[in-house]
């Protein structure tokens, strides 16, 4: 965002990602590095000051992707549940959107631990995209939403199996 600030153009911009990227996920002699913190977070800010200067939308939403994903390895779920909002929010009619929708629901189900924020996002994916391969998905995450594992294996366990 500062980049944006500070006039810094797409090109300028991208040139500082791949050096970001390099240093984040460059292998060394025992294999992954593990992620910095300092350059993760600078990352996404990257990513997302990318994303809102003037590239195409498919360029933009693949760095909000990007981001959510290094906000996700680093452990920064509300950042990435951010990043999934703003991708829905600004390219609504998109592809992207629903599995930003799906992926947010999923987010606040598996990582963040918020069920009923869950639950709304996965209602709301349902409505909003009744014909998205996403729609079924949602619905199987709501089957099971809030349910243990072990729960939902004996249940399944109970089921006769079709042949």
């Amino acid at each position: 965002l500062n980049a944006c600030q500070k006039g810094q153009d797409k090109a300028g911009l991208a040139n500082d990602i791949a050096i970001l990227e390099d240093s984040v996920f460059t292998e060394n002699r025992e294999g992954f590095r593990p992620m910095q913190e300092a350059n993760a977070r600078l990352l996404v800010e990257k990513y997302e000051a990318f994303a809102k200067s003037k590239v195409e939308a498919s360029q933009a939403i693949d760095a909000l992707f990007k981001a959510v994903s290094v906000a996700q390895y680093n452990r920064s779920y509300a950042k990435a549940a951010q990043l999934l909002e703003q991708i829905y929010s600004k390219y609504p009619d998109t592809d992207a959107a629903v599995r930003a929708r799906f992926d947010e629901a999923y987010l606040y189900d598996d990582k963040i631990k918020n069920i009923e924020k869950a639950r709304t996002l996965y209602e709301a994916l349902i409505k909003d995209y009744p014909n998205s391969d996403y729609r079924v998905l949602a619905e199987q995450s709501l089957s099971v939403l809030g349910k243990n594992l072990e729960d939902i294996l004996k249940k399944q366990r109970k089921k006769p199996q079709m042949r």
